[in-house]
């Protein structure tokens, strides 16, 4: 029987010092706490939408 465990750890990098950031400018792709909330909020929300079926 699968485990689903419903904890997830968000980890905050601190920002680059100038010479890393212009040594080698790479895009991110990390989320934001903002992010983290809004996907929290979209699958609570689906969660209901679902159980009220």
């Amino acid at each position: 029987m699968p485990v689903v465990i419903n904890d997830f750890e968000v980890l905050v990098e601190p920002p680059p010092s100038r010479t890393d950031s212009e040594a080698a400018p790479q895009p991110t792709e990390a989320l934001t706490p903002v992010d983290i909330d809004r996907i929290t909020q979209h699958f609570t929300e689906r969660r209901r939408r679902v159980w009220a079926d």
